[in-house]
Formats: C-alpha cells, sequence, structure tokens
C-alpha cells in the first residue's frame, strides 16, 4: 500500500488531495485509514503547487514505517505499473547502438532458420552514422565477420532489421550470412565493436554459464533488451514484433560503392604510415568469413585505417578500423572479398596508404594447412620471417608452433607429422 501510495498520490493536485485519501480509507479499516492520512498530510506540503501528470516528484523526507500499514489490498499497486517508469532511468549504455533482440531461428513444419534475426537499436533521436561499428558472432569458439558498416552508412530510425540470408521472412533492412548454418540455437556470442572495441555483447547457452542467457534447447523465444536493466529477457516469438519495414521509406542507407565516398580530385594526407602485415588466415575450416588479414601498428601513434586500402588480385579494397600503437588489428574481410585457400601460384597481398603509397607486401603460396595462419615470426635476435603456424593469433602477437596440438591422450609423431595415441609396455624386471 505504502508503495503505491509514493507513486500515485504524487500525481494528484494537492487541491484536491483530502478528498482522495478519503475515497481511499473507504477500502481500508481504520489504522490504515490513519497511517494513510499521516502520510498524505507529510507529502502534501512538498508537492509543487503546479506539479503536474509526469512530472517527478522528490519522495517526502519524513520516513513511514513499513510495517505500519498492512498489503490486504492490491487496489492502488494495480493502478501504477511498469509503464509509469520515466523513460530517462536507461541503462547506461556505451554505445548509441546497441544489441537490442536476437533470435538464433528455430525450425519449423521443416523449414529452418525460422525467425533467425538481429535487431540493432538507435538510441539517438537523430539520425545515426554508423561507420566504424562492425558485428562478430563467435560459435564453436570460431569467430565470424558478420557484417561491417562502410563510410557513409545511414541509420535514418529507431531500429535495424539484420535478417539471416537463408531465413523465410522477406521483412528486413539488410541480410547478413554466418558460415554455413547461420546463428547457433544451443549456445553462442553475438558482438557488436566500434573501431575494434567492444561497446555491447550478448551470449547464451542452454547450460547455466555466467554473463549470458539461459535459453531451453530448441525454444523459439526471442532474447530483447531490458533498457531499463540493460539485461536480456525471453520473450515468446509470437509476442515480440519485429520492427516494420517500409520499402518506400528504407531505415537503412548504405554507399552504392564504398570506394566512391571520396572525391578522387581530393588530395588525401598520408594516414597508414609505418602499418605492416602481421598475420594471413587464408586456409578456413567451414566458411571464408574465418579469413582474416592481420595488421601490426610499431609507431607510438594511433593508426585510422579508414581511406587506406588492400590490393590483391588486380582489385583494391578499401579498409576500416583503428589500430592503437604496438597493437595487432585482424581484419576480417570476407564482406568485401574472399582469399584463395591454398593457391598453386603465389599470390600477393599489398598494404597502400591514402595517397597510394606502397606500404607493405606480402607473397603467400601454395602449403597453407588446415588450422593454421600464414604469420611474421621473430627469432631471439629480432629477424622477422613468415611461416606457417599452428597457433592462431588474431589481434595478439604471433608464436610460431611446429605442429598441431594433440587432445588429450595422444603425442605428435614428429616422422608422419600426426597425432598418434600414447601406448604404455609393460616390462619385468630380471631376477
Amino acid at each position: 500500500m505504502l508503495w503505491a501510495m509514493k507513486n500515485y498520490l504524487p500525481h494528484i493536485s494537492k487541491h484536491f488531495l483530502p478528498f482522495k485519501v478519503a475515497y481511499l480509507c473507504i477500502a481500508v479499516v481504520t489504522t490504515q485509514c490513519l497511517a494513510i492520512v499521516q502520510f498524505a498530510s507529510a507529502i502534501e506540503g512538498s508537492l509543487p503547487s503546479n506539479n503536474t501528470l509526469g512530472n517527478k516528484v522528490n519522495p517526502p523526507t519524513s520516513e513511514v514505517d513499513l510495517d505500519s500499514i498492512s498489503h490486504t489490498t492490491d487496489q492502488v499497486q494495480t493502478d501504477t505499473d511498469k509503464s509509469d517508469i520515466d523513460e530517462d532511468d536507461n541503462y547506461p549504455f556505451e554505445s548509441d547502438l546497441i544489441i537490442k533482440a536476437v533470435n538464433p531461428g528455430y525450425t519449423q513444419d521443416g523449414i529452418p532458420h525460422v525467425g533467425e534475426f538481429i535487431e540493432l537499436q538507435n538510441l539517438t533521436d537523430d539520425t545515426l552514422e554508423l561507420a566504424g561499428y562492425s558485428l562478430v558472432y563467435t560459435g564453436s569458439g570460431k569467430p565470424n565477420l558478420v557484417f561491417t558498416f562502410p563510410e557513409g552508412s545511414l541509420l535514418a530510425s529507431k531500429h535495424l532489421l539484420m535478417r539471416y540470408v537463408k531465413s523465410p521472412e522477406q521483412d528486413f533492412d539488410l541480410t547478413y550470412k554466418v558460415g554455413t548454418v547461420g546463428l547457433a540455437q544451443s549456445a553462442g556470442k553475438l558482438e557488436l565493436f566500434y573501431n575494434n572495441e567492444v561497446v555491447d555483447a550478448l551470449c547464451w547457452s542452454t547450460k547455466s554459464t555466467p554473463n549470458c542467457v539461459q535459453k531451453p534447447a530448441n525454444s523459439t523465444e526471442t532474447m530483447v533488451r531490458n533498457l531499463a536493466s540493460g539485461d536480456f529477457d525471453l520473450v515468446s516469438a509470437i509476442d515480440y514484433e519485429t520492427p516494420s519495414i517500409d520499402p518506400d521509406a528504407p531505415n537503412l542507407f548504405l554507399p552504392e560503392n564504398p570506394d566512391d565516398t571520396e572525391s578522387p580530385e581530393d588530395e588525401l594526407a598520408p594516414q597508414c604510415r609505418g602499418l605492416e602485415f602481421s598475420e594471413l588466415l587464408t586456409y578456413y575450416t567451414e566458411d571464408k568469413s574465418e579469413q582474416f588479414i592481420e595488421f601490426f601498428n610499431p609507431t607510438n601513434q594511433e593508426i585510422i585505417l579508414n581511406g587506406c586500402k588492400i590490393a590483391y588480385k588486380n582489385k583494391t579494397y578499401e579498409l576500416s578500423g583503428r589500430v592503437a600503437s604496438g597493437n595487432y588489428y585482424a581484419f576480417y574481410q570476407s564482406q568485401l572479398f574472399a582469399l584463395t585457400k591454398n593457391p598453386q601460384n603465389p599470390l600477393a597481398l599489398t598494404l597502400l596508404d591514402t595517397d597510394g603509397e606502397v606500404l607493405d607486401e606480402i607473397s603467400y603460396s601454395n602449403g597453407q594447412k588446415k588450422s593454421t595462419s600464414f604469420a611474421k615470426i621473430f627469432d631471439e635476435n629480432g629477424n622477422d620471417t613468415w611461416q606457417v603456424t599452428y597457433a592462431i593469433t588474431p589481434n595478439s602477437e604471433n608464436v610460431f608452433q611446429k605442429f598441431r596440438t594433440c587432445e588429450a591422450g595422444k603425442i605428435i609423431n614428429h616422422a608422419t607429422v600426426n597425432c598418434i595415441k600414447v601406448t604404455f609396455i609393460k616390462t619385468t624386471a630380471e631376477n
């Protein structure tokens, strides 16, 4: 009852406060009525003379004993619910763009990927520039680039609806591809990056996992963001309505050709000087989205990649992101182009600055293997060589590992470079 009085009475003009209190006292016993009147008198003096519905009012400074008021009636509490919470009391998100809702999809009547989508929300009231944002999905321990928004991308509404490319639904602002099977129902992690830093994330699992949404196996529920708490709640797929899409009034604006966002007549200052190639993964296991090109910034300043380019097979592709001083940055390029997995003849990648200056070049050839990358390795004297390594280290220092890691109970056979079972031979000592 006290909770209801705190939320209900501040919205009542103090000129009518006695009549409202009298009305409420009809439904309660005398002792409760006395407590309500005392509480009403305490807050009456604190109400501003021009108080209107919807304005915040500070609670009275005098304390009221909660135990003195019995909760025998819920009538007033029913009249005040979550809809009265001020929308300004939202969770302090780190970014203007957040992950609003995700459904990994499900199979219905033999049709897979039903209902699979990712929804992003613009927390501002203005058109939001999306350049610098990217989505990365990790399933089975392998990161996959979902989408990178190029320069010139704009979100003109509050919501952006992304559908898996194989989803049967046709309402979307943008389609995405994650591997060959889409988002996993059992477990996964979706991260929103801005300039190479994670600004929002969601993970889910059928098991109880710290900081993850526990989603029942084969569930059709949607994980929906609670803007007040920042947490995700499970909502029935039927009850949750995805944003409506109007083809005549698009929400998302993407440049037709990212390379045309800058006029060729503009003289661009060099900004990627010092950047160099560090690691290359071409031999993917399941999907080309596993491929990445890693850079290293040995300078004492941050390098902004926007405007710098990679030349590959007689074509150039614009980069995006930031590389902090002394840091590594893995650029997942599959949305722009695919690298030949294991070429018969050497293929070269050339790193170009904004003014066309060649910064670095690397050539890779036949010999790429499953579960390996091609990386620049330094010896104890600081000399570097490019080698195939079984230690794949995106966004971190390279490590040379000559042989694959064997599972428990097996060791590497250096002659065949395969994992073999460990066999123990029991011997008896001679008398």
